[in-house]
């Protein structure tokens, strides 16, 4: 018993089934290739060449949060963080606002408005 390539146990078949194959001829060949395939864990090159697309993008895209993550603990911020408490009322961006204020000055600022 011989060990063969896929190519060479399809040409063995092919030489088998003939040049005009039947359509259980041609449904063994395809399940067949798609068994050697899977078990020899072949692939085409067009496959082996997406995945290697796709490991280096997941590779980049790493690499680029993982940098911006970090360089957001290096880069000096000019503008408040969205998460500042501050600046979620805009009534107390104000010093003046800010102070205590007496009754009085409560209701008279409530007639105003």
């Amino acid at each position: 018993m011989a060990v063969k390539s896929k190519e060479e146990l399809l040409s063995t078949i092919k030489s088998v089934i003939g040049d005009t194959p039947s359509d259980e001829a041609l449904a063994l060949l395809e399940d067949l290739s798609d068994t050697l395939d899977n078990s020899t864990g072949g692939s085409s090159d067009e496959d082996k060449k997406k995945i290697e697309e796709l490991e280096k993008q997941v590779k980049d895209t790493d690499e680029m949060w993982r940098k911006r993550y970090a360089d957001r603990f290096f880069s000096p911020s000019d503008e408040p963080s969205k998460d500042d408490p501050a600046k979620d009322n805009p009534d107390e961006d104000d010093e003046e606002d800010n102070s205590p204020k007496t009754f009085e000055e409560l209701f008279s600022a409530g007639e105003q408005k």
